[in-house]
């Protein structure tokens, strides 16, 4: 899974270096659409440097309404409730864009999980821990990029197989 996790990240990231050159040289500049994902310390940062383009859509156009339509409702008084549904409308049409099966669906919905955890993890964690010097160690950060890569790893066992399969091969992973 780590070989298939680096191969379709090679793959993806080919396939936008090739439509930037190509878009160059016909005078059109073309942003960047990976940002070294691998390296990412935690999921969020993965997420904002994994296909850049269409994170950033979703997050402007999924991400952003869900969010503000429920403000405007008696939920805006538990904002964790509408950051939880924000980010799986946001990942289930992630998952969706990519196939309407339901191994994406669960793809995205496993993402959505991550990045909510992500997300009252931070919120939850004290400053004074944050800004410590342990915690912004290199030590501390290579095991964040290995836990996130680990994690995305996982994840793609969905992206690749039917969801059957892919508990059949997260068991033999995870618990052989």
């Amino acid at each position: 899974m780590a070989a298939y996790s680096l191969a379709l990240y090679m793959d993806f990231s080919a396939y936008s270096d090739f439509a930037i050159g190509v878009s160059r040289v016909m005078g059109i500049r073309v942003p960047e659409n990976f940002n070294w994902p691998y390296l990412s310390t935690n999921i969020q940062d993965f997420w904002n440097r994994w296909h850049m383009s269409l994170s950033t859509w979703v997050r402007d156009y999924v991400f952003s309404t869900v969010g503000r339509q429920l403000f405007k409702t008696p939920l805006r008084q538990r904002p964790g409730v509408i950051a939880t549904a924000s980010y799986f409308a946001t990942f289930l049409v992630v998952g969706a864009w990519h196939g309407l099966a339901t191994n994406f669906l669960v793809w995205g919905a496993y993402h959505a999980v991550l990045v909510t955890l992500f997300h009252f993890y931070k919120t939850w964690l004290p400053e004074s821990v944050s800004t410590s010097r342990v915690y912004q160690s290199r030590l501390v950060s290579a095991g964040g990029i290995l836990f996130t890569f680990a994690l995305v790893t996982i994840g793609l066992v969905f992206f690749r197989t039917d969801v059957p399969r892919a508990v059949r091969v997260l068991r033999l992973m995870l618990f052989m």
